[in-house]
């Protein structure tokens, strides 16, 4: 069985006040609990800060850059555990989140990680957001999304890091890279996070989003075209593998 004490988390967070005591509480509260919890906070101006040195037992680091890959492969860099998880400030963990997924990965041991179902839960105001479609967060759906995986560290050697290019798709952009690189995750149909919509997230900016995201299914598809011989670049290394100015 996979030992608590080789899971560690990385929470990000950037002027989370509002939300990050509920998201830390989600994971201490854990019956399978984390032997490292790392908050990457992007140089938050409000109480972010005394709120994550509240709880004695995470690492916090201030990041200056505020960008979302930058910050979570800085706690990836601070974590010394075997698995690895993330959680967003404003997010939250179901209860149980990590021992369903650790028993998932103890009955497959050829696994590479394990995600979920996510359930998306909308803020009064959100609905008011251009483009917003309630159908589309009325039911729970697969979690390809950080805050729910549990993942093997090695597997970012395969993979490569989180792509700073990328303001808002970075997660997206690295399932798409993990998927290409035949990273092998269960999916069970556990709801392991709960995602809030607000009017301050990321995604809300759903042209920049649309843009990332296509730009995610363009390279995908020109991967998808390349012949084999031409999957390795001249030093014999996968460019899938994150080859790229965030990788190292």
């Amino acid at each position: 069985m996979i030992n608590p004490r080789s899971i560690g988390v990385v929470v990000v967070v950037k002027n989370g006040e509002r939300y990050l005591d509920g998201a830390l509480k989600s994971v201490f509260a854990q019956d399978f609990p984390p032997a490292e919890v790392v908050v990457v906070d992007g140089n938050s101006a409000d109480r972010t800060a005394s709120i994550a040195r509240g709880y004695p037992l995470t690492e916090y680091l201030r990041q200056m850059s505020g960008r979302l890959a930058e910050a979570r492969n800085m706690g990836l860099d601070a974590l010394k555990s075997e698995w690895v998880s993330f959680l967003d400030h404003d997010d939250w963990w179901a209860p149980g989140k990590l021992r369903r997924q650790v028993e998932e990965l103890d009955r497959r041991p050829g696994l590479d990680g394990v995600i979920g179902r996510l359930e998306f839960v909308v803020e009064e105001g959100a609905d008011g957001r251009p483009g917003f479609d309630a159908a589309a967060y009325a039911r729970p759906r697969p979690a390809y999304t950080p805050g729910a995986l549990l993942v093997r560290r090695k597997a970012f050697d395969r993979v490569g890091r989180f792509n700073p290019d990328f303001l808002i798709g970075c997660d997206s952009e690295w399932f798409a890279r993990g998927l290409r690189a035949g990273l092998k995750l269960a999916v069970p149909e556990d709801v392991v996070l709960y995602k809030r919509v607000h009017a301050s997230n990321l995604s809300a900016d759903s042209a920049e989003y649309s843009k990332e995201l296509l730009a995610i299914v363009r390279e995908s598809l020109k991967q998808r075209a390349r012949p084999v011989s031409e999957s390795k670049n001249a030093s014999g290394r996968n460019p899938e593998a994150g080859d790229g100015p965030d990788a190292t």
